[in-house]
């Protein structure tokens, strides 16, 4: 009967202990709840991710999770712009990245030469590619799980569309290009050329770093070579008739155009010359620095000074001067060369009347003149007009080019940053609840030490009675 009463009483006593854990449980579970919260993570699996670099090769960051533009977009999608700020949202999300339970050891860690461990290698960047997202109700306790879980996940929606079009690459549209036929000739053919030359180094730059992709049997190679025989092959010819002819809508504005150039180009050249006998003259006196040995225990030892490295800069100083003169001075010949281009009409009629003597043969020289001039015109607004129409037809092919570029562009970063790429899961919603883990858990961690002093307790009243009982059958 004393150990089934032992027994008894021991059941009872834990069982009164784990009530009394329970209700202590609960009373401290509400007093201090866990915050409530909306959950969701993205991770980046697209190549260089690992390294912090986007597809279009720069390094990326999680900061447009907190930027003005996605919460005021995500607020706006939900309908909850007038009842909460951007302020109140950026103080409840949370952003934590995926690192190693040892990342800090990796990143601090020494490794020693001496200990044959040369071949270990340290982690000293490492970047996260997954993270996760939490957006507490902290800004206001009432919110409804509903509009909590509908505000991340447009939070996550907006991010992952600011990044699209953070970290990838659009061709824009080129204004000077827009206004093309404001410009005088050259001037068009500047801007195309520069156009063109911009968007084949582009083209080319992609090709290289990435080859094998193909959108319709059609690769950033294809695009530049096609900028290529536009460059190489209409734009040169159109250059050509427009230097050759001297073209321009405002032959004088060009003709003060060019001379302020070679006034330009004289001044420069004048400079450069100064700089160039100065440099000469500096390095024909320059002395080298001997070289001087010294005796040490029974050596000698070569010591010199840095004066032969001073003179190779000097030495290449002067070169670069040269290249730059004889450049300049290509520039002014070509310039001279159009400039005369223009006024070699003029010149040569005036050259003819002056010739002259007697009034008869100055009036017919006089005719001949303006004869000459008339078809000089008519033949010089034949050339603008041929001019005028393979501009055109070079802009819509460069735009046709571009067009296509910009779609080929579009079709490689969208494969770049798709679902599999750029994955953002669903979002999770957590609240505390007497039904959860988390009260599981505040359970076992206040009942459990309860139950087992109370079993404690009923362990050594056992041992107490059964000692006594000893005594009193002895």
């Amino acid at each position: 009967m004393k150990r089934t009463h032992w027994f008894r009483n021991t059941i009872i006593t834990v069982a009164v202990c784990a009530l009394a854990g329970i209700i202590l449980a609960v009373i401290l579970f509400n007093a201090n709840p866990e915050r409530t919260s909306a959950s969701s993570s993205i991770q980046f699996s697209f190549n260089g991710a690992a390294e912090g670099l986007a597809p279009n090769g720069y390094r990326f960051d999680l900061s447009g999770f907190t930027s003005e533009e996605v919460l005021s977009a995500a607020l706006a999608d939900v309908g909850l712009s007038d009842r909460y700020t951007t302020d109140q949202i950026r103080g409840n999300l949370l952003i934590t990245g995926a690192y190693p339970e040892n990342i800090i050891e990796q990143m601090t860690g020494y490794e020693s030469l001496l200990t044959g461990d040369a071949g270990k290698t340290s982690v000293k960047d490492y970047h996260a590619t997954y993270y996760t997202v939490t957006l507490y109700n902290d800004f206001d306790r009432n919110i409804s799980r509903a509009n909590l879980e509908k505000l991340l996940e447009n939070i996550m929606a907006e991010f992952r569309t600011y990044f699209e079009r953070t970290y990838m690459f659009f061709l824009g549209a080129d204004n000077l290009l827009e206004s093309l036929s404001e410009y005088d000739y050259p001037q068009q053919l500047e801007v195309l050329e520069s156009a063109v030359s911009r968007h084949e180094a582009f083209a080319g730059q992609m090709a290289e770093e990435h080859p094998e992709f193909l959108m319709n049997g059609e690769g950033f190679a294809d695009i530049a070579v096609q900028y290529r025989i536009l460059r190489t092959s209409d734009l040169e010819r159109l250059s050509g008739i427009v230097t050759m002819n001297a073209l321009s809508q405002d032959q004088n504005r060009i003709t003060d155009q060019y001379e302020n150039r070679i006034k330009i180009l004289e001044i420069r050249l004048r400079e450069l010359d100064q700089r160039a006998k100065d440099m000469d003259s500096l390095i024909s006196g320059y002395n080298k620095d001997d070289i001087i040995y010294v005796s040490t225990a029974g050596t000698l030892q070569q010591v010199g000074g840095n004066s032969t490295e001073t003179y190779d800069s000097l030495v290449q100083s002067y070169h670069a001067i040269e290249a730059s003169i004889s450049s300049l001075n290509k520039e002014l010949i070509q310039v001279k060369q159009k400039l005369a281009d223009i006024q070699g009409e003029t010149t040569a009629q005036k050259e003819k009347i002056a010739e002259t003597e007697t009034t008869e043969a100055s009036e017919t020289d006089e005719i001949t003149a303006e004869q000459v001039a008339v078809v000089s015109e008519e033949e010089r607004e034949a050339h603008r007009k041929v001019v005028e129409a393979n501009v055109s037809a070079t802009k819509a092919k460069l735009d046709a080019i571009t067009e296509r570029f910009a779609a080929v562009l579009k079709a490689f970063f969208e494969k770049e940053m798709d679902d599999s790429t750029l994955a953002v899961s669903a979002v999770l919603y957590e609240s505390p609840k007497l039904l959860s883990g988390e009260f599981a858990k505040k359970v076992i961690e206040v009942a459990g030490p309860v139950c087992a002093l109370g079993f404690i307790a009923c362990l050594v009243g056992i041992i107490i009675s059964r000692k006594k009982g000893e005594k009193t059958e002895a």
